[in-house]
């Protein structure tokens, strides 16, 4: 422990002069921080868990809908857990790179910030509409067909929200968003490029950096801004963006894993006493694997599973005090062991995860997709996610586009959003921001009233 706190006390002035302040550099320095003994990071950290739209995170939906109740995990939940294993994850790198004497590598990458690094991790799904995935799919078909070209993506709706539409002091002369630092917004760019469109101007479902992508051409100033800063490569992910992905994966993998267990709704006892009626499990994990490089057979899947399937509850999840304690067991085992995959390779000053472990991941998450996300019960849920955000965005498209000033105002007052709904941008962005402003319970609300078939009550408040 006193290594760790050496190495986080010492780590600021490991850095150059010059590479520190760009790494603290903001666009608009919206106030004085002169008496705040916070560092950038710090501060930056702060602002987002207070921030309206990452208190909104509470009622949007991680894997199944937030109103399904405390068994599962929601955004809120999730992105407080990524933020603390990218925290801890932050802290043990440091602490290593100081005790071998490796802290160039940590330099050579950027630098790392333990504070940045759990700044990103609650940043990172902010821009999630309502209904998760269901949600993000729609509004990309939506908005392409209204002629809004880059379409929508969660990510880059984050990036949006923490730079543009968030919001500190109600005085309209203060810069818009949150003004984090460089280091902030580069971390939180899982994906920093903007989304590849074809000769026509349009998306190329065959070019990855269409598929995913971190920014709008919108906050292109902020964008180019945190690109500024001083990495290997342009486009490549800082090394505190690298550590919150690979939390983001460990918190997805491990924590959905255990909530569709006590729901009855994963197997794990039946798996661990018979692995192989599962194949089609170890497939897709062998499947997903091929993404990043690792080039397995379900057979090979399969046999990392047997190094750790002994640890699987061999009963229905009934609440007693023993099985949650193997549960627990089984968690921490699993959380341990990914975060001590992490790792920088003092040969090619190249990031590592190793092979093993990413194996795991995916085992991991193909149990979630095959026994949760592609259950027709959820499918038919989706469905009817899709249909109420297709109505609300129809709605205020129109009310956008033809309606009276007073209906715009009325109407189109966006919960949590500031002055910046009105700005210039394209109707259907502007619509796409309104939804993403709500929760579920909201959005649901909302639908309800507009449509005219669950008028609720003046006293039924949807801020």
């Amino acid at each position: 422990m006193e290594s760790l706190r050496s190495a986080l006390a010492s780590y600021p002035n490991s850095l150059t002069s010059s590479s520190l302040q760009q790494k603290r550099d903001k666009r608009r320095h919206s106030s004085d921080a002169s008496n705040d003994p916070r560092s950038t990071g710090a501060r930056d950290r702060d602002r987002i868990l207070y921030s309206e739209p990452f208190r909104r995170l509470i009622g949007v939906t991680q894997v199944v809908g937030a109103h399904e109740g405390t068994v599962f995990h929601n955004r809120l939940t999730h992105s407080i857990k990524v933020g603390q294993i990218a925290r801890r994850l932050a802290e043990k790198i440091l602490g290593e790179s100081t005790s071998n004497g490796s802290t160039d590598l940590i330099e050579a990458l950027g630098g790392l910030d333990p504070e940045v690094a759990e700044a990103a991790a609650l940043a990172h799904d902010i821009g999630h509409p309502p209904f998760g995935h269901a949600g993000e799919s729609i509004l990309d078909e939506l908005t392409l067909q209204r002629g809004c070209q880059e379409g929508f993506e969660g990510n880059a709706q984050s990036f949006r929200i923490i730079t543009k539409l968030a919001f500190r002091k109600p005085d309209p002369d203060e810069p818009s968003g949150l003004d984090l630092c460089r280091a902030t917004l580069r971390a939180t760019m899982k994906y920093p490029w903007l989304r590849h469109l074809d000769e026509n101007n349009e998306p190329d479902p065959n070019h990855a950096k269409s598929k995913k992508w971190g920014a709008y051409t919108t906050e292109e100033d902020d964008y180019e801004f945190a690109l500024e800063l001083d990495l290997p490569s342009k486009h490549s992910k800082s090394l505190e963006a690298e550590i919150m992905d690979w939390a983001d994966d460990i918190t997805y993998a491990v924590h959905d894993m255990e909530d569709f267990y006590r729901a009855g709704l994963i197997p794990l006892p039946t798996l661990a006493l018979n692995p192989g009626e599962y194949e089609c499990v170890f497939s897709r994990a062998a499947k997903n694997c091929s993404k990043h490089g690792i080039d397995i057979e379900a057979e090979q899947a399969s046999g990392v599973f047997h190094s750790f399937r002994r640890l699987f509850p061999t009963t229905p999840f009934t609440g007693s005090p023993p099985q949650i304690g193997r549960v627990v067991s089984l968690r921490s085992y699993l959380i341990e062991r990914l975060i001590n995959a992490f790792s920088i390779s003092p040969a090619d000053d190249q990031i590592r995860i190793d092979q093993e472990a990413r194996i795991i991941a995916e085992i991991l998450k193909s149990l979630t997709w095959i026994y949760v996300i592609k259950s027709p019960d959820l499918e038919s849920q989706r469905f009817g996610y899709k249909q109420i955000i297709t109505d609300l965005f129809e709605v205020f498209c129109e009310v956008d586009e033809s309606g009276s000033q007073k209906d715009k105002e009325s109407l189109l007052e966006a919960p949590f959003l500031g002055r910046t709904i009105f700005e210039e941008c394209h109707a259907a962005r502007r619509a796409a921001d309104y939804i993403t402003s709500l929760s579920e319970a909201q959005t649901i609300q909302l639908h309800g009233r507009v449509m005219g078939y669950s008028l609720g009550s003046v006293r039924d408040l949807i801020v």
